[in-house]
């Protein structure tokens, strides 16, 4: 089999080789001074004044990007307090009292309804359409939507702080803007950041970058500061999964993750669901591919229906169909691994995704002659 290099500059993988910065700044479309709507580390940690109003707009941006359930919750409370009012009215209406109940909840769900349609709905929808747009490796555009929703914007339910800087480091970090990620980065701990997040994102960016003892730097400070932590054990593994020469090593790490207690991953995923599925990859090219390939596509299949609605989630289920695409073109299948590479696209468009898609269509390519 024709060897297959280190996929380079991967936004959830290591690297083999480093780049000088400077050449990075010439690759990489998204920078500071195309990007005009980037804080200054003046005007970043500033946002609209705060008035006597601020805790009910923070209540409802809870309620809005991410307490989905207990808005539902208070929704339905809403709308029987409202149909309690809505009753009394009528009572004094013209309609007769056998419709009265009726038109009284009409009135108080399609009350609730517009309020949410309303203040709820839309901010929340232009986050996920920023999302999208970041998948599809339009970054300009997913940063300039992301603005529309930030705490600097005239709406008046905003994006909180702390995970719009969050949210604006990944984006960077996708179209692999590094330095203006680690920046912004900085400016959502400024912003209570919680250790956790900031840590493990700091180890993504110093693997994407390729500076791979920086990275292995930044593992051991956050063992350190964080213990056997499944997220930190899962970036570990990955970054050896990454440089595809120990697989062996690698599925032993990912094995490890699903002993540690389950916790959410940076991708909105369980990271023990997750570690399985790349337990599986291993298992592809240490001699037990008849059944890892199998166990894989039920972990794929699991994965997509659980989390293809998980904006973060998007990059690493690409992952897992590329990985699976590059197994297929390797063992003479290339319609199915074309398949994948379809699927693949459909969920992520980064820089690093296309140049691994080039890779297996190379070996397809490699393997027709």
């Amino acid at each position: 089999m024709r060897e297959i290099e280190p996929t380079t500059n991967s936004a959830i993988g290591t690297v083999a080789t480093q780049e000088a910065p400077e050449d990075l700044s010439q690759r990489v479309s998204v920078t500071i001074d195309d990007l005009h709507y980037l804080p200054t580390p003046e005007s970043s940690l500033v946002s609209n004044p705060r008035t006597d109003l601020e805790p009910f707009r923070d209540f409802l941006s809870y309620l809005a990007f991410k307490a989905h359930s207990l808005r539902f919750a208070l929704e339905l409370v809403v709308c029987i307090a409202l149909f309690t009012v809505f009753r009394l009215a009528l009572a004094f209406s013209p309609i007769e009292s056998g419709w009265q109940p009726l038109s009284a909840w009409i009135l108080a769900c399609l009350t609730v309804s517009v309020m949410d349609h309303v203040l709820l709905i839309p901010p929340y929808f232009l986050l996920r359409r920023a999302h999208a747009l970041d998948a599809a490796a339009k970054h300009e555009d997913a940063l300039s939507l992301l603005e529309k929703i930030g705490p600097r914007s005239q709406r008046f339910i905003r994006y909180p702080q702390t995970a719009y800087h969050l949210t604006r480091a990944r984006f960077l970090l996708h179209a692999e803007s590094f330095s203006d990620a680690r920046g912004e980065l900085e400016f959502a701990r400024a912003n209570g950041l919680l250790l956790q997040p900031y840590l493990l994102t700091r180890i993504e960016i110093a693997r994407a970058q390729g500076d791979l003892d920086q990275s292995e730097s930044e593992i051991k400070s956050a063992r350190e500061l964080l213990g056997d932590h499944a997220s930190l054990a899962f970036e570990e593994a990955f970054q050896i999964l990454e440089s595809r020469q120990d697989w062996r090593a690698a599925e032993k790490l990912f094995r490890r993750v699903g002993e540690l207690p389950d916790v959410e991953h940076s991708s909105g995923m369980s990271t023990k669901s997750l570690a399985r599925a790349f337990v599986e990859v291993c298992r592809l090219w240490t001699g037990r591919a008849e059944e890892a390939i199998l166990s894989l596509s039920k972990e794929i299949e699991f994965l997509v229906a659980a989390y293809s609605a998980t904006d973060n989630a998007h990059p690493y289920l690409s992952r897992l169909y590329l990985e699976r695409s590059l197994y297929l073109a390797t063992h003479q299948e290339p319609e199915a691994a074309r398949s994948d590479l379809r699927l693949s696209q459909l969920l992520c468009l980064h820089p690093w995704a296309k140049r691994f898609a080039e890779k297996v269509q190379e070996e397809i390519q490699w393997r027709r002659r």
